[in-house]
């Protein structure tokens, strides 16, 4: 991809489709960084013209991608890796991130606990770098709140949901459950059939957030979710984003938090996160 400024200078991209898998990331990364038989070739760049990484969404994209941008001295910007596993200087000298990282989540997480008075939560998290991520963060910043939790599950493709959702319910008279994971995760649960399900009150990451259809409450899935919290990252100007948040919570019958930096959070390498 090619475009020409006002100066009539040439800025080009190119375009990786990472697939949410770090190996194929790295693989494609290495090609148009280090493989001379291919710089220069399809269009792609001489390396010495290549200025920095854009991406990823993903944790583990971003991690392994931010891993190789650290051999060229590369810059990496990420729009939506929240682990504060990227904070770690020493590994990822040269990430930037224009989101806050789960540190901040966590504290916000805390504070609305706080303000209902809850005392006990449950965990449920993927077993993803955002969801274990999410859970320590969360496990080491509860003691200090005044926050017990009471039983942490994890959940994939293979979790028996029945079970896990029975396993809270037996732990536990609370019916708060603190969730780090990914739609898809949060959706099999509301879609289970399990019947006690909607006798939870989920408190949901902005992996969530970025998802707002999953609490329609016009769709039996979202009916489940009522009452629920979900946190969200900014969309545009602070204006523009609030006046969607503020559109999902007519809809929705949930609440939506927005984490909102100050100024010189929103563009951060997170050196003290």
């Amino acid at each position: 991809m090619v475009n020409k400024t006002a100066q009539n200078e040439r800025l080009g991209a190119v375009l990786i489709d990472d697939c949410m898998q770090p190996s194929r990331v790295t693989a494609l990364l290495a090609k148009v960084l280090d493989d001379e038989e291919t710089q220069g070739r399809y269009g792609w760049p001489r390396r010495e013209k290549i200025l920095g990484i854009v991406g990823s969404l993903s944790d583990e994209v971003t991690m392994s991608a931010a891993a190789l941008a650290k051999q060229y001295h590369l810059p990496i910007v990420s729009y939506g890796s929240t682990t504060t596993s990227l904070s770690d200087r020493l590994k990822y000298p040269t990430f930037l991130r224009t989101v806050p990282s789960n540190a901040l989540q966590v504290d916000a997480m805390l504070q609305l606990l706080q303000k209902l008075n809850w005392t006990h939560v449950s965990v449920i998290n993927s077993k993803s770098e955002h969801g274990r991520n999410g859970f320590l963060e969360l496990m080491t910043a509860a003691s200090s709140k005044g926050i017990c939790i009471g039983i942490q599950q994890e959940i994939d493709e293979s979790t028996d949901i029945p079970r896990m959702i029975a396993n809270i319910k037996n732990y536990s008279d609370a019916r708060g459950v603190v969730f780090f994971g990914e739609e898809k995760y949060l959706s099999a649960i509301a879609n289970s059939g399990v019947t006690n399900v909607g006798e939870l009150l989920f408190i949901a990451s902005e992996a969530i957030g970025a998802s707002p259809a999953i609490m329609d409450n016009s769709t039996n899935r979202g009916l489940k979710l009522l009452g629920s919290f979900v946190f969200s990252l900014p969309v545009g100007p602070p204006a523009e984003a609030s006046k969607q948040a503020t559109s999902s919570d007519q809809t929705n019958d949930c609440l939506y938090f927005e984490l909102q930096p100050s100024e010189s959070e929103s563009f951060s390498s997170d050196v003290s996160a």
